[in-house]
């Protein structure tokens, strides 16, 4: 079954891109907090050719760059218990749901997706992020192989706060369903 480890660490790939992007791309400037009016100011001081400009293109600059390498607080690592300010990622026993004789077993995967930290606010919206980009994915070109055609990837459990341990590193939980064919 090395397929499905191949698959974990795809999907688990594909979910780190959450909050690296925006979700909707006419939406990017509103999330990244672009102003249009500042950018029209800054076009008219490059016209007068301000030294201000140099400056604000900097500034600007430094700040998209550190935006875009802001993904999730931890890397996704597999097992069942997420290290001390970590996500984790482990995949459930999958079972076969129905068969079709010319795409093969079609086959459901549970994966729980659990995580800690100290800000409970932080966990939840990482997780959330996951989940987000994992589910309103159509296209999973990049996890399909000669062997495995993924055709869905559905939240089953939303994250929630499961606990909070003695060092204070809250505790959340939740759960995801691949569907794939499997020939």
């Amino acid at each position: 079954m090395s397929f499905i480890n191949a698959l974990m660490e795809a999907v688990a790939a594909l979910a780190e891109t959450a909050k690296t992007e925006p979700a909707d791309p006419e939406q990017e400037g509103l999330i990244r907090g672009a102003d249009p009016e500042a950018e029209s100011e800054t076009e008219s001081e490059s016209a007068s050719g301000s030294e201000s400009e140099t400056e604000s293109e900097s500034a600007s600059g430094s700040e998209s760059e550190s935006e875009s390498e802001a993904g999730l607080y931890a890397s996704i690592v597999f097992g069942s218990d997420p290290p001390y300010n970590g996500i984790c990622m482990i995949q459930g026993a999958g079972f076969p749901d129905e068969k079709h004789l010319d795409t093969g077993m079609l086959y459901r995967l549970p994966v729980l997706l659990n995580g800690k930290n100290e800000s409970q606010e932080l966990l939840l919206e990482d997780l959330t992020a996951i989940h987000a980009v994992l589910t309103k994915r159509n296209d999973f070109s990049e996890l399909n192989t000669d062997e495995v055609q993924v055709v869905a990837i559905r939240t089953t459990s939303l994250p929630q706060i499961i606990g909070r341990e003695q060092n204070n590193q809250w505790i959340a939980g939740s759960s995801l369903e691949i569907s794939f064919y499997w020939r």
